[in-house]
Formats: structure tokens, C-alpha cells, sequence
């Protein structure tokens, strides 16, 4: 199923900081140096775990928010654990929200339950370190990373995402999942990097579909 993800918010509708931030990253990303390697955007045709069935992804959208890690547990004074990230929470709400606003659009959707790629490009916001001051309020700094080295990790924002997958009904389990590609990047800096927080999603088929059991 492909469905048509949301146009990015412009920069005009975003405020005055996110406009700022949004052109700051354009700018730092056309000056940037190293090149910024190919982005998982594209629509691969073979993987190692076999061909993919069809060019196309069979689940596609875009998430707006910020995303946040899973994994991470505190334990309060009582014993009990909890995840450390307040932001869990809201992101696997903001995900599940966008894949049934997606899947009510088809009747006949079932879980997918055969092996599948998940690929998910993360769009984080640059911390205020990253901008100059004063005249420089709004620019991003030479000296600035042009990717997002730190935490949140990768692997723990795809836990995340992929749990709120499962619990929306695109995916029958996550163990169905065997191939993944990730990317962090910060607002308009690469392929599939949005003007504001949040992440495009797309899933593959490697086999073919398995019918439902009875």
C-alpha cells in the first residue's frame, strides 16, 4: 500500500524559530563538508536476504514529532522501572496515529506477517549550540556537526518506532521484521530529512504474501 505522505510544513508556518532552523540547516547543508553519503530513500531492488517483492514500498508515511528512544530504563524509589525518555511515549502515539490514519484508507489490509525491510529516516532539531549569537542568531556554526552523532541512539528510536508498527496493526510481530536501514539527520540536511522533527517510513516485502491462517 502506498500512501501520499503529507507536503512538509513551509517554513513560513513554523514560527519564527523553526523558519530560522529550517534555513540554517539548508545553508549548512549545501556548505557542509564531507558529501553527504546516498540517504536510504531510495527503492532498492535486491537485498541480501533475497529479492524484494516489488519495486515499491508496500506501507509508507511520514511522522511528524519528535522522535524518542526506547530502551533506556530508571528504576523509581519503589523498585519499579520505567522508561527514561519522557519522549517514548508521545512518538509511539505519534507513529501509531499516522499508520491507522494510513491503513484506513484500505479495507483489506492485514498485519504483515512474511519477512519484511523496515527502512526510517529520523529528522531531529540542531541543539541551540550548534547557532551563532547575536548577529550570527539563527546560523548554523562552521564548527557544527553535519550529523547527528549523538544520543538519541539509533537503534533505541527504532525500537521504538517499530513497537508502535506492530501495536497500529502494520506488522503481525517484530520479529517479522529482518531487514532494517536506518538514518538520524537534522532538519533539511538529506534525502527524506523533513523541515521539522519526525521521520519518513517505509516498508518492503522480501517474500511473497502468506495467507492468513484459519
Amino acid at each position: 500500500m502506498k500512501t501520499t505522505r503529507p507536503a512538509s510544513t513551509p517554513s513560513a508556518a513554523l514560527g519564527t524559530g523553526a523558519a530560522a532552523e529550517a534555513k540554517a540547516g539548508e545553508e549548512h547543508a549545501r556548505s557542509s563538508a564531507p558529501v553527504t553519503p546516498p540517504a536510504p530513500g531510495g527503492s532498492p531492488t535486491t537485498q541480501a536476504a533475497g529479492e524484494l517483492s516489488g519495486t515499491k514500498p508496500v506501507f509508507d508515511i511520514t511522522v511528524h514529532g519528535t522522535p524518542g528512544p526506547q530502551g533506556s530504563k530508571t528504576r523509581n524509589p519503589s523498585g519499579a522501572l520505567y522508561e527514561s525518555s519522557a519522549k517514548v511515549k508521545p512518538w509511539r502515539e505519534a507513529v501509531k496515529s499516522a499508520a491507522l490514519d494510513a491503513l484506513a484508507y484500505d479495507e483489506a489490509w492485514r498485519p504483515l506477517r512474511e519477512a519484511v525491510r523496515l527502512e526510517v529516516v529520523f529528522t531531529l532539531r540542531r541543539p541551540r549550540s550548534h547557532y551563532g549569537t547575536g548577529r550570527n542568531a539563527g546560523v548554523v556554526k562552521p564548527s557544527a556537526p553535519q550529523f547527528p552523532i549523538g544520543k538519541p541512539d539509533t537503534d533505541k528510536l527504532l525500537r521504538s518506532t517499530q513497537d508502535a508498527l506492530k501495536d497500529a496493526g502494520v506488522l503481525l510481530d517484530d520479529s517479522v521484521v529482518t531487514d532494517t536501514v536506518a538514518a538520524k539527520r537534522y532538519v533539511l540536511t538529506g534525502v527524506d530529512a523533513l523541515s521539522h522533527p519526525g521521520a519518513v517510513i517505509r516498508v518492503w516485502r522480501l517474500t511473497k504474501p502468506k495467507e492468513p491462517e484459519s
